[in-house]
């Protein structure tokens, strides 16, 4: 149903998104850090806080979105050279306009949970959002920690969706709903991925299962004996043996002994 509607969308109103919107991004947060850098106590006028919101500061609704990732001046060159290639290689996928609306309700859930817990909030959830998408559409994509490790993207899904989860469990009552409500647009955007990766899940659990019980009954259950040599007593359990069926006079009736004492026999 999202993907109808989304396209219903982009073909009325995409001629009117903008184009490398990460580019204007990661710049808007360039210059916020140079702000934030000179003058640090610009930040207490820039996060999104629901109490100055309400006293006519308006302007945190927007603000707040473009805070940098990182106050260090060696950190925010990686963390912004990062978002930029996740963002472009998103809106290459997408394109620009189903990009936008991802990021627009990214910031809208970002302001709701912001404004409905009263706790200045900063854009920490719209872009773990945008790295949550990034590492579901290129799960296998590699990056270099310290510029050695090699570690899929994935595994930094996998990192940021424990942490939503053990927010959740450390929250009480309605705020247990905030960090879903702050990922809203990744769950509404892959809803059918992650009902389909679940469903693999459990297809994969259950054969693993079936193949567990399988090899048990294979273990416990103990081969018959269809040959025994009347000499000794080896039986075919043993596919090194070979059988003969002796029928002479003196045997007097068909009788199985292994090749060697057949032989002698």
């Amino acid at each position: 149903m999202l993907n109808r509607w989304l396209a219903s969308l982009e073909r009325r109103y995409a001629r009117y998104a903008f184009t490398n919107i990460t580019f204007a991004l990661v710049a808007a947060m360039a210059v916020m850090f140079v702000l934030l850098l000179t003058s640090p106590g610009l930040i207490h006028w820039m996060t999104l806080d629901r109490e100055q919101v309400l006293h006519g500061q308006l302007w945190r609704l927007v603000t707040f979105a473009f805070l940098p990732p990182s106050m260090s001046p060696i950190w925010i060159v990686f963390s912004l050279f990062w978002l930029y290639t996740m963002g472009v290689m998103i809106e290459q996928t997408w394109g620009s306009f189903r990009y936008q609306i991802y990021l627009f309700l990214g910031w809208l859930g970002s302001v709701i949970v912001g404004m409905a817990s009263g706790v200045a909030t900063t854009n920490a959830m719209m872009l773990a959002s945008v790295t949550l998408a990034f590492a579901t559409l290129f799960p296998d994509y590699e990056v270099r920690v310290f510029f050695v490790l090699p570690v899929k993207v994935k595994w930094f899904g996998w990192l940021i969706a424990l942490g939503l989860l053990a927010a959740v469990g450390a929250s009480e009552g309605v705020a247990r709903l905030y960090p879903a409500i702050a990922v809203a647009n990744y769950l509404l955007f892959f809803a059918v991925d992650l009902v389909d990766m679940l469903k693999g899940y459990g297809r994969r659990a259950e054969r693993a299962r079936a193949y567990g019980a399988f090899q048990q009954t294979v273990r416990s259950s103990s081969p018959v004996a269809s040959r025994v040599c009347a000499a000794c007593g080896v039986t075919d359990a043993d596919p090194s043996i070979d059988f003969r069926v002796c029928s002479c006079d003196k045997c007097q009736k068909p009788t199985t002994f292994c090749l060697e004492h057949a032989r002698k026999h």
